[in-house]
């Protein structure tokens, strides 16, 4: 009899890590409201809809904020970025300091 690995993630958060691994950026939309949600959930926020289905991001947005941030162990950027679909997100944009 096998046992089930210990400490494995499960959930939404291990599902879109999973996504990104594969070098998909999905994002969580629940059909009934439209809404588009992120970052990973179980339910809706606000109005607790549990039919969030996974599509893929269009990867397109508008840059809200940026910051840069200089330390001994280089130099990278923290970004929040307003998603054509709605989120907001942080993120790194590489390359660009």
């Amino acid at each position: 009899m096998s046992e089930a690995p210990v400490n494995v993630p499960t959930g939404p958060q291990a599902q879109y890590q999973a996504f990104l691994d594969e070098g998909r950026f999905m994002l969580q939309l629940s059909p009934s409201t439209g809404r588009y949600v992120f970052y990973p959930r179980v339910l809706v926020p606000g109005s607790g809809e549990t039919d969030l289905q996974w599509v893929l991001a269009s990867g397109l947005g508008t840059l809200y904020a940026i910051t840069v941030n200089r330390s001994r162990d280089g130099v990278y950027n923290i970004a929040l970025v307003d998603l054509d679909e709605g989120p907001r997100m942080m993120s790194r944009i590489v390359d660009c300091e």
